[in-house]
């Protein structure tokens, strides 16, 4: 099946929950996690699919984003946490505590 690219952009962030990784999940599955600072790359197959980030202990997550990707396209997210406005969703794990956004426009890799 043909594939395309979700780039996933972490913002930086100094201060609570820098140092830990997010995991990446694409349709409830793990593909892989994302540092503080770092944009990573995955290659998914085409089609609906959903993206998701979860902190790996206490229950913090993002809002589900779904996404059509097609062959030789590329989806830009970012991401970063947001603790100062949501500081209690760690402890309720009901809101979520990372924002997760489409960032600019889906691409073509093929050039």
């Amino acid at each position: 099946m043909d594939t395309g690219t979700v780039r996933l952009q972490r913002k930086i962030w100094t201060g609570r929950g820098e140092a830990f990784e997010y995991v990446v999940l694409v349709d409830g599955k793990k593909v892989g996690t994302v540092r503080n600072g770092a944009t990573v790359d995955f290659n998914i197959n085409a089609g609906h699919h959903e993206l998701q980030l979860k902190i790996p202990w206490g229950g913090g997550f993002s809002h589900p984003v779904t996404f059509a990707l097609a062959p030789g396209m590329i989806f830009n997210f970012e991401c970063e946490p947001y603790f100062l406005e949501n500081a209690g969703a760690l402890f309720d794990r009901k809101r979520p505590v990372i924002q997760l956004r489409m960032a600019g426009s889906p691409g073509d890799v093929s050039g």
